[in-house]
């Protein structure tokens, strides 16, 4: 647990080194898919279909599922699940009904601590946050409205959480930040690597490294992500597999 926490703690400080408000940081604009006006299933579908196959550069479809919000269900298609226990989803992502008990009470304090963050914003970072929602998802790039300039309130919100993130007694909600963030940023480096590792490809470069701005890599996830129930449950999910798949401890001999 501590080196998770030293892990997470890392990563946190590491958002100071990319939350100036230069010009580079207002440099985030969302966009979708570069696809003419689809549904959000749709975008997933022509998403991955360019990165997998028709662009040549073969991401594996863990790698497209771990950069956002788009999943594969078990026949091949492509989707944003619509809630946690959405039958599409793989087995080992949804929580039983005991896992659900045993993650119940760290759930709470997660949203607990989630709620005070919202608590600490300037009124004017919360406007900014409002205008940049929208209650329907998009592919990939989730809850942002489309072609909506994020690099100055995106710079601003990172600094926020930074800060709240310091205090130990965060230790529950920053433990999940970097969860989400080290998973993206593990994925982001396996697409970036696949992208480059081929040099007919060279063209598709400036493509593939974009992908880390666009879809907001290495910064931290915004309030309405962090509040999802769908990420909550792949977090407690996450963390009970990998425990569950750590061998016994062996007593120490006498």
């Amino acid at each position: 647990m501590l080196a998770l926490l030293i892990g997470c703690l890392g990563l946190i400080a590491g958002l100071r080194l990319i939350a100036a408000d230069g010009e580079s940081a207002g440099q985030g604009i969302v966009h979708t898919v570069p696809t003419p006006v689809a549904s959000t299933n749709e975008g997933c579908t022509n998403f991955a279909r360019y990165w997998m196959v028709d662009s040549g550069v073969g991401v594996s479809a863990e790698t497209i599922e771990a950069l956002g919000n788009c999943r594969q269900a078990a026949d091949g298609t492509w989707f944003v699940p619509t809630d946690p226990r959405d039958p599409r989803l793989p087995p080992e992502a949804l929580l039983t009904q005991e896992e659900r008990q045993e993650t119940a009470a760290e759930r709470a304090e997660i949203l607990s601590e989630i709620a005070a963050l919202e608590a600490t914003m300037p009124q004017t970072l919360r406007r900014w946050l409002n205008e940049m929602y929208d209650p329907i998802p998009r592919a990939m790039t989730g809850h942002i409205r489309d072609g909506f300039r994020i690099g100055v309130r995106r710079g601003r919100y990172t600094r926020l959480i930074q800060a709240f993130l310091m205090d130990p007694r965060r230790e529950a909600l920053a433990n999940y930040v970097g969860w989400i963030m080290g998973r993206r940023i593990a994925a982001y480096e396996d697409f970036l690597a696949t992208c480059l590792r081929d040099k007919d490809l060279a063209y598709l470069e400036n493509a593939c490294r974009g992908v880390e701005d666009q879809l907001s890599i290495r910064f931290p996830p915004f309030p309405w992500d962090l509040k999802d129930p769908l990420m909550l449950d792949a977090y407690f999910a996450a963390q009970l597999r990998e425990n569950a798949a750590e061998p016994a401890a062996t007593p120490a001999s006498e």
